[in-house]
């Protein structure tokens, strides 16, 4: 799958002050994630971008391991009507496609990806879609991962 298909907008890892987006997301065991759309109203057919951002709270440095072309975030998508939606077959290719990061997350640092996910879902029906950002970051105790997820946040289709 080519990246010039658009389904990955942007990646960058930055220090941020986390008080800027605690409000916005959940801290799971000193790890922050927080969600949101680029825009809350998207004309049918157009592009919808949203955004997550993983922050280490920890004291110590977090390694992400392996990831794929989302950077290991995962998108949990929800329907007018709260059903849950699976990727398309482009969705599904694009996450199944994994490389070795040897990304480490200092304190304070953050990774943040911006995911076209018109791309990897079929979004055909106008209404108000939930969208949870997930990310598997290494446990505290140091054995296995957790799954950290952001605040639930909407966006809406509306008809052309």
């Amino acid at each position: 799958m080519k990246a010039s298909l658009g389904l990955i907008a942007a990646t960058a890892s930055m220090s941020i002050a986390a008080a800027s987006v605690a409000d916005a997301g959940r801290v799971t065991d000193g790890v922050l994630i927080v969600g949101h759309p680029q825009a809350a109203r998207v004309a049918l057919g157009q592009p919808i971008v949203v955004t997550g951002t993983l922050t280490n709270e920890r004291a110590a440095k977090i390694a992400l391991g392996t990831t794929d072309p989302l950077g290991g975030f995962r998108i949990i998508l929800r329907d007018p009507h709260g059903r849950l939606l699976s990727p398309n077959k482009s969705g599904r290719d694009l996450i199944k496609l994994t490389h070795r990061s040897k990304q480490q997350l200092a304190p304070g640092e953050n990774t943040q990806q911006s995911i076209w996910i018109s791309s990897l879902y079929d979004l055909k029906k106008p209404g108000k879609y939930t969208v949870t950002i997930t990310h598997a970051v290494p446990a505290s105790g140091g054995i296995g991962n957790e799954t950290v997820n952001s605040n639930p946040f909407t966006f809406v289709i509306v008809p052309k």
